[in-house]
């Protein structure tokens, strides 16, 4: 039989490395030799995997700042669009016209200062309380009415007083009994039963005002029974009530 071509070559006869080197690192260097010396890595222009996670870290990051401040924008627009939606006119673009700012420039003046109410000045009139004087006496009261009168005019009042009493005696007695004082008015029917006997009374001479509130009266008297006349002087006291001379009291001196 001939060679087969599609035979493997045999291989070639072994050679001894020199100088007992291992035979190892002699098909090594063989290798080599052929292939030619080994490639370096082609790294260059691509990035560290370190520095390609870094910035894709760092575009996210601001991806994510840029749309929060967008939202941001967009939520303070609304409120300050909102707050200031009434005083803002559409038609204007958005811009205060002159005469809404100095309306508003005039009501915040006018909240900021409000007006003061007009002063009030009360006139407080303190009333003195005067202690009240003691009642006075008959005396006393004569006495202050003469001095208020004219002498002259008091002992007229005075001894008018005294002749119009007598002068309704003994025929009017109950107008007569009116002439006197509430204290002197005590036994009206005694009174009435006194003068009765009297068939007249006359005044004698002129009254005298003695000047105490007192009167003098010289009166004759005629009795019904007998027929007897007496003559009498009088002493009438006087009290004033209400501006009107009253006899309190009478008796003979």
């Amino acid at each position: 039989m001939g060679p087969n071509p599609f035979a493997d070559d045999p291989p070639p006869p072994a050679q001894h490395a020199p100088h007992g080197g291992p035979p190892r690192d002699r098909a090594h260097q063989a290798h080599q030799a052929r292939s030619g010396p080994p490639h370096a890595p082609s790294n260059q222009g691509a990035a560290p995997p370190q520095e390609v996670t870094s910035r894709r870290r760092a575009m996210a990051l601001t991806g994510i700042a840029v749309v929060a401040a967008a939202l941001i924008g967009v939520l303070l627009a609304s409120v300050i669009f909102d707050n200031s939606g009434d005083s803002i006119d559409a038609g204007t673009g958005g811009r205060l016209t002159g005469a809404e700012t100095s309306l508003e420039v005039s009501d915040t003046s006018e909240r900021a200062e409000p007006e003061a109410p007009p002063e009030t000045t009360e006139e407080t009139t303190t009333e003195e309380t005067t202690p009240e004087p003691p009642p006075t006496t008959e005396a006393e009261r004569v006495e202050e009415t003469e001095e208020q009168e004219d002498p002259e005019d008091t002992a007229e009042r005075y001894e008018d007083a005294a002749e119009d009493y007598y002068d309704m005696l003994p025929d009017d007695v109950e107008d007569a009994w009116l002439l006197l004082a509430p204290s002197a008015q005590n036994d009206p029917e005694s009174y009435r039963n006194w003068w009765g006997s009297v068939e007249d009374v006359d005044v004698r001479g002129n009254p005298r005002y003695n000047g105490d509130g007192t009167v003098d009266i010289k009166v004759r008297y005629e009795m019904k029974e007998d027929g007897r006349r007496s003559n009498e002087t009088v002493r009438l006291y006087f009290e004033e009530i209400d501006g009107r001379l009253l006899i309190a009291d009478s008796h003979p001196v």
